[in-house]
């Protein structure tokens, strides 16, 4: 969450970034596990996905979320207002196709939790909302290991700097996607211009 505003006042966004690469934040090379995996590129497993929806487009379930969106935008000739709207409806659909919307659901507060490499495994939610809202991960590349767990591993950050770094260059998306009853809300970090 990145928190914006000018003259003392304070808006709250819940920021999708278009990513720069991973070892620009965190000053690292890039390895060989990063390369793509081999992995059915066109899924037909999710026709619920944000995407099915677009007579003659075919997800890439290689693709990141924000490229496919791209794509997506550009194939509709969609304005940049009519691209924003539909970035914050792809990215609610999304997350909760491939993350899940049942907030009382504990399997799915510790799934979260192990693909955040929390070790311990906590035991109510509760104790899963508040290890999450430890860990230095970004929501989107968390959406994007979902998507493609082969293809995308979750990137953790040393801290909220690098994190911070990562997450807010470009896009930002009203915090309305993320209200207090949903699992983005956990993982939101506050950023400070």
């Amino acid at each position: 969450m990145a928190l914006h505003g000018g003259h003392g006042r304070k808006k709250e966004y819940l920021a999708i970034p278009e990513r720069p690469a991973v070892e620009e934040c965190l000053g690292t090379a890039s390895s060989a596990e990063n390369k793509p995996a081999l992995f059915d590129a066109i899924s037909s497993d999710h026709e619920d996905s944000y995407f099915a929806q677009f007579e003659g487009f075919k997800e890439n379930r290689n693709a990141s979320f924000t490229n496919e969106l791209n794509r997506l935008a550009k194939s509709q000739k969609w304005s940049l207002r009519e691209k924003e709207k539909q970035r914050m409806m792809a990215f609610e659909i999304e997350f909760d196709l491939h993350i899940g919307e049942d907030i009382g659901n504990l399997q799915i507060w510790q799934q979260l939790c192990k693909d955040c490499r929390i070790e311990r495994l906590p035991t109510t939610i509760g104790k899963c909302r508040l290890a999450l809202s430890k860990v230095h991960v970004n929501i989107v590349n968390l959406l994007d290991h979902r998507r493609n767990p082969e293809r995308f591993k979750v990137i953790h950050f040393p801290n909220e700097r690098k994190l911070q770094s990562y997450t807010v260059p470009k896009f930002i998306v009203p915090l309305k996607c993320a209200n207090e009853n949903t699992f983005p809300r956990s993982l939101l970090h506050t950023f400070y211009d």
